[in-house]
């Protein structure tokens, strides 16, 4: 791993370790794409399979945050096992994993005061990175597993093909992926004025991505357009929900988009925010170029969610 890899795994840690409080308020998307990642899933068809062969169902979460997406698949596995009238032995064995330490004792916390003595009980939290799950003991020793589901993680991450093919020594034949990330205008007005962002692929690109592993089931793009009082208050919900943890060159600067002679082409890169007078004048311009009809600005997101299931017997 090269010395500007590790220094965005270090910088994204800090920012989500830091946003651990705030960001199960404040991500009311994340929350939302979470929701409808779930209903991707044809787990009532998975439930009959099981409970014919008195097998627990296994799920491996991968960067689950404060615990959105593990909300909703132990709603959609509790409610699906009452509705098949399956016996309550019926078991789910769920590993929660996360880069952030303290995301993950938000997750533990707020997953027992939601389902309380409903919750399953073979719950294991690891902490640790999307890249290395099939080389944590804790991970492996219970594959293979029936679902790896990931919410707003992938754009994270630096290589999501070989993410993929490492999943696949985790994940059962006929099990699936269930994945939800951003497209490539994401968070367009940022990108305009100050530059930078994360790397993401068009989202007909991802069948190729995942690679022979795996046969694409399902895939749904939207375009969401949230409005907001003032420039400063997407500022704070950016770091509230610790999207600021962005990729850094070896200098420490934000990475930027540069031209091809290596120019900074956004007129306001991160570092002019970094001055009263930088900041006034990045508020001012996004003021100009990004106002609706009542004065308020928006900011736009772009998520996409997918279904794959891992292809052989």
């Amino acid at each position: 791993m090269t010395t500007v890899r590790l220094a965005e795994e270090s910088r994204h840690a800090r920012a989500f370790e830091r946003a651990a409080r705030t960001y199960h308020d404040a991500s009311r998307l994340q929350a939302e794409a979470a929701r409808r990642l779930a209903d991707l899933w044809p787990l009532s068809d998975v439930l009959n399979i099981k409970a014919e062969r008195s097998s627990p169902l296994r799920i491996l979460e991968a960067g689950a945050g404060t615990g959105h997406l593990t909300t909703a698949l132990v709603q959609k596995f509790l409610a699906a096992r009452s509705a098949l009238d399956l016996p309550s032995p019926t078991r789910l064995h769920l590993t929660v994993t996360d880069l952030s330490s303290a995301m993950l004792d938000e997750a533990r916390r707020r997953l027992a005061a939601t389902f309380g003595d409903a919750l399953p009980p073979d719950l294991t939290f690891v902490p640790a990175a999307a890249e290395a799950l099939s080389r944590i003991p804790e991970v492996r020793e219970k594959a293979p597993y029936d679902l790896i589901s990931a919410a707003s993680v992938l754009q994270w991450v630096a290589d999501p093909a070989a993410l993929f093919r490492d999943w696949a020594e985790l994940v059962r034949p006929g099990g699936y992926v269930l994945v939800s990330v951003f497209g490539p205008d994401n968070l367009t007005e940022i990108r305009e004025l100050s530059g930078g962002g994360l790397p993401a692929p068009e989202p007909n690109a991802w069948g190729a991505i995942l690679g022979p592993d795996y046969e694409l089931v399902t895939l749904e793009c939207d375009t969401i357009v949230e409005h907001y009082p003032t420039p400063r208050a997407v500022l704070a919900q950016l770091r509230a929900t610790g999207v600021n943890g962005l990729p850094v060159q070896e200098c420490g600067e934000t990475a930027q988009t540069t031209d091809a002679s290596g120019n900074t082409s956004a007129p306001y890169p991160a570092r002019t925010l970094r001055t009263r007078a930088g900041l006034a004048a990045w508020e001012d311009a996004y003021r100009e170029r990004f106002s609706d009809a009542d004065g308020r600005v928006t900011l736009t997101w772009t998520p996409v969610r997918f279904l794959a299931r891992r292809t052989g017997n």
